[in-house]
């Protein structure tokens, strides 16, 4: 029996990391299927910070398979903030089969996404 097709959909999980402040901490995220023939997925994330802290948010990126890879897609998108929390946030990454990595900026930090796929 063959096992579900690949793609970015499903559950993740890993770290966030600031390159400006060094901030950091735990992240899940789980993307749901494409919701038009672009290739647009819902990416809700929850994240952790300060130990204490956490929040949840939703972003779509447009997602695409790369062309002569196997089970690798590049995607992008952007969020807006309030101005407190660095007003646009723009998202840019990759998933290679279970490794998703990611780069996100805004006016007051940048950073990075390292997950990978939740077995079931």
């Amino acid at each position: 029996m063959a096992g579900p097709k690949p793609s970015v959909e499903g559950a993740w999980e890993g770290t966030w990391e600031s390159a400006v402040n060094g901030h950091h901490g735990r992240l899940r995220s789980v993307v749901g299927p494409a919701k038009n023939a672009e290739g647009d997925h819902s990416f809700h994330y929850h994240a952790t910070w300060a130990g204490i802290l956490s929040g949840a948010y939703r972003v779509d990126h447009r997602v695409k398979a790369v062309k002569g890879a196997k089970d690798q897609w590049s995607f992008t998108g952007q969020h807006q903030m309030p101005k407190w929390a660095g007003g646009l946030y723009t998202y840019g990454g990759t998933v290679k089969g279970d490794r998703f990595s990611a780069c996100y900026e805004c006016k007051l930090d940048k950073g990075t996404f390292t997950m990978k796929r939740v077995k079931p």
